[in-house]
Parts: structure tokens; sequence; C-alpha cells
């Protein structure tokens, strides 16, 4: 029988795909609990500014749930932010869980974004990003020795969204795509340099989140010809592990994710897991998810999780990976429960049939 790995050493053998003792339970996405910064005497919205209060949040989110893993940032404006977008961070407080918008575009028309001026900036040195990486130092010297420590960008086409908006992105790709084509080139080289930057700050993995691109906003002959050949530019620059992740349906599209050069793709619960499986083999690609974080993981209960847990590993998921971010008012509970099934269905001894997490 494989020796008991701790969770840090579960995950990053996962990601090097070698052998684990059995299926890993973490994430490439936010999972900070409000319980645990009530409990550190922290307004939720200033997490988002302060790196040392970002970072011990989601130490706390791990030490009271075992969840495999330590994530930062928190919100999907890091990226368009330090590319020039005004960001409005809610001061007045009067919510209890807050995330940061874009109040203001970083041009009035897409065909006015200065591309020269996204491939010169460097994100080291831009908007948050130096306060994620400081982040992350923080969480590798508190707990690096004990979780993986991950961060995310968005991908070309979601930061694109994030800097206009994903209506007159949308727009675009039909009336100009060619000079959308030019921005995901540009967008591409600098999340590849943010990339760089967190994994050198300590970052075990970073989730690359192209979330905007499903089949709900886009047609898969459009996800082929506009998404793809930036997804392919993106993770050819960046170094293993390449992690890729869609919201929404992506069944009609996983043909193309398989070969974006991502060796790990993380699907939702739209997805049909049997489906990507069959998609998926002889690629080497490992996939993961699909577990509804709202309805599931957020507003159900431990022995529901369970259930779930145990119908997505028998269909064939490599990792127990919720589908998107954990919504903050999720209990601690149901996110042990989620751990605990991840133990419980893929013991080598007695594995739940189609497993292919050992494989």
């Amino acid at each position: 029988m494989t020796t008991e790995l701790n969770s840090r050493e579960r995950v990053l053998r996962f990601l090097r795909k070698e052998k684990v003792d059995r299926i890993p339970c973490f994430s490439g996405m936010g999972n900070v609990l409000i319980e645990e910064v009530d409990r550190l005497g922290w307004y939720f919205g200033d997490l988002h500014r302060d790196p040392y209060k970002m970072a011990m949040a989601s130490a706390a989110t791990y030490r009271a749930t075992g969840f495999e893993c330590a994530m930062v940032p928190y919100d999907y404006h890091v990226e368009a932010e330090s590319l020039g977008t005004e960001v409005r961070f809610y001061e007045e407080k009067k919510e209890r869980i807050t995330y940061p918008i874009a109040s203001r575009e970083l041009a009035e028309k897409m065909v006015d974004i200065d591309l020269e001026a996204i491939k010169k900036t460097d994100p080291s040195k831009s908007g948050r990003i130096p306060l994620v990486a400081e982040a992350i130092r923080i969480l590798k010297k508190e707990i690096g020795d004990e979780v993986a420590i991950g961060a995310y960008t968005l991908g070309p086409y979601g930061v694109a969204g994030a800097v206009d908006s994903v209506v007159d992105l949308s727009k675009m790709v039909l009336k100009n795509r060619d000079m959308v084509h030019k921005l995901l080139e540009a967008l591409a080289g600098y999340l590849a340099k943010e990339n760089k930057f967190f994994r050198e700050a300590g970052a075990d993995y970073v989730c690359v989140r192209e979330m905007t691109a499903s089949t709900e906003l886009l047609s898969p002959k459009t996800y082929e010809d506009l998404i793809l050949p930036h997804l392919q530019d993106l993770f050819s620059q960046i170094d293993s592990p390449k992690i890729l992740h869609s919201c929404g349906d992506t069944d009609d599209i996983m043909q193309y994710m398989v070969k974006t050069g991502a060796e790990f793709i993380s699907v939702e619960q739209k997805n049909h897991i049997w489906k990507s499986r069959e998609i998926a083999k002889g690629t080497g690609v490992r996939l993961m998810g699909n577990l509804d974080v709202f309805q599931l993981i957020a507003m159900s209960t431990p022995e529901e999780i369970d259930k779930q847990a145990k119908i997505v590993i028998g269909e064939g998921l490599d990792a127990l990976w919720p589908a998107c971010d954990i919504w903050p008012e999720a209990p601690a509970d149901n996110i042990r429960a989620l751990v605990e099934a991840a133990k419980k269905y893929s013991d080598p001894e007695n594995p739940v049939p189609g497993t292919h997490w050992a494989g």
C-alpha cells in the first residue's frame, strides 16, 4: 500500500502526474470562508488590498477544514486593475461580503486600447499583482510545508472582458475579430509574465481561468478560432503544472480544450465528465471538477456532499475540485465533508468503480 502523504505532497505529486495515495481534494479558485474571516476579526472587503490578511484568511480556511490548498487572490479584477482599469472596493463596508468591481473601463472603445502599453507593462510592478505575490510569500512561510500554495489568473479572453466589458467584447468578436485577436495576443504575453511572477513568489501552481469562453457565450467554432490559439500561446510560455478552468457548459468545446496545452482541465457541474473522459483519453490531460459551489457546497449538507462526491469520482474525475469559487458563506462542515469523501471513495483497497485517479 502507498505510504500516506501529507496534503502538500499529495497535491504536488498529483500535479507531477505521479502516483498518489488517494484522490486529492483541492482547488485553483477562491475558497476562503467568511466564518474564518469573522473569527480573525476582519472585514472581508479588506482582504483584497492587504497581503497579510489575504494570506492569513486563506491559511485559516485550510486549518479549519483540511482542504488541500491555500489560494489567493479572491477577485477577478487583479489583471484589469494592473493594466489601468479603475476598480471600486466598496470602502463603505455596508455588505458582509464584497468584491472589487470595475468602475471605469480601460478605454471608451476597445479599438482605443493601447496594445503596446499592455506589452510593455511589467506585472510585477503593477496594481495589486505585487500584493498577491506578497500574500503567496506569506502563505509559503506560514503553511508551505503542510499544503500546496496556489494562485490564479484570468485567461486572455477573461481579461479582455474585464478591461472593457463582456457585452462590448462579444460585439467586437462579430464586428472586428482581428482587433480581438491582437488584444488577446497582447494579454497572453502579459499573463505569462504574471504567471511566472507568482511562481517565483512561491506558488506551487497557477490556474488559468478562462471563465467567459464557454458555449453559453461563444460557439464551439468561435472557441476554436479565437480562444484556442491564444491559450496555446499562453500555455507555451509557462511552466508545468499547466491548469485550465472554464465555467459553463464545456461539453462541445472539450475537444479544443484538450488541445490548449493544458495538462489539467477544470470544469463545472454542467460538464458531463464521462463525455470529457472519452475526449481526453490518450491525451494525458487530467480532469478536475465538478462540484456545484453554491447549491451543493454552500447550501446543502455533508450527507449530500458525500453522495455527490462518490458519483463524480465514479464518473472518472482525477481530482475532487469545486466547480468555481466556493461561496464564502459555505459551512466549514461541508468543506470537511468534501475532504472526507476524497479519503473515503479513493481507498486503493476498495476504489469506486470507474475511478482513474491512481492510473
